[in-house]
Protein backbone atom coordinates (compact mmCIF):
# COMPACT_ATOMS: atom_id res chain seq x y z
CA UNK A 1 0.00 0.00 0.00
CA UNK A 2 1.27 3.50 -0.76
CA UNK A 3 0.17 6.56 1.20
CA UNK A 4 1.02 10.05 -0.05
CA UNK A 5 0.70 13.49 1.58
CA UNK A 6 1.61 12.21 5.04
CA UNK A 7 3.07 15.57 6.14
CA UNK A 8 1.23 17.95 3.79
CA UNK A 9 -1.67 18.33 4.42
CA UNK A 10 -0.90 15.56 6.91
CA UNK A 11 -2.12 12.24 8.26
CA UNK A 12 -0.57 11.95 11.74
CA UNK A 13 -3.02 9.32 13.00
CA UNK A 14 -2.36 7.09 9.96
CA UNK A 15 1.41 7.43 10.37
CA UNK A 16 1.16 6.64 14.09
CA UNK A 17 -0.98 3.57 13.32
CA UNK A 18 1.50 2.25 10.76
CA UNK A 19 4.45 2.87 13.11
CA UNK A 20 2.66 1.14 15.99
CA UNK A 21 1.92 -1.94 13.85
CA UNK A 22 5.29 -2.08 12.08
CA UNK A 23 6.60 -5.62 12.25
CA UNK A 24 3.30 -7.13 13.36
CA UNK A 25 0.65 -6.38 10.73
CA UNK A 26 2.68 -4.13 8.41
CA UNK A 27 6.25 -3.46 7.32
CA UNK A 28 6.45 0.23 6.43
CA UNK A 29 9.19 2.23 4.73
CA UNK A 30 9.08 6.04 4.88
CA UNK A 31 10.27 7.90 1.78
CA UNK A 32 11.18 11.56 2.04
CA UNK A 33 9.83 13.67 -0.79
CA UNK A 34 8.38 17.13 -1.49
CA UNK A 35 4.85 18.43 -1.86
CA UNK A 36 3.56 18.37 -5.42
CA UNK A 37 4.88 20.75 -8.07
CA UNK A 38 7.63 22.33 -5.96
CA UNK A 39 10.87 21.49 -4.15
CA UNK A 40 10.67 23.51 -0.91
CA UNK A 41 7.93 21.97 1.27
CA UNK A 42 8.93 18.56 2.60
CA UNK A 43 6.47 15.68 2.51
CA UNK A 44 6.50 11.97 3.20
CA UNK A 45 5.25 8.88 1.36
CA UNK A 46 4.70 5.60 3.22
CA UNK A 47 5.15 2.28 1.43
CA UNK A 48 3.66 -0.58 3.45
CA UNK A 49 3.60 -4.35 2.96
CA UNK A 50 0.82 -6.26 4.72
CA UNK A 51 2.29 -9.10 6.77
CA UNK A 52 -1.03 -10.86 7.32
CA UNK A 53 -2.68 -12.10 10.46
CA UNK A 54 -0.15 -14.93 10.86
CA UNK A 55 2.66 -12.41 11.45
CA UNK A 56 1.05 -10.98 14.59
CA UNK A 57 0.36 -14.40 16.12
CA UNK A 58 3.62 -16.15 15.18
CA UNK A 59 6.02 -13.26 15.49
CA UNK A 60 7.26 -13.63 11.91
CA UNK A 61 8.12 -10.57 9.90
CA UNK A 62 7.13 -11.85 6.45
CA UNK A 63 3.79 -12.95 4.99
CA UNK A 64 3.30 -16.65 4.51
CA UNK A 65 3.11 -17.72 0.87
Amino acid sequence: MVADNILVPGAPAYRAHMRHNDGTLWHTTEHRTHAEYQSVIKDLVLESDYLGTQASSTGTSRPER
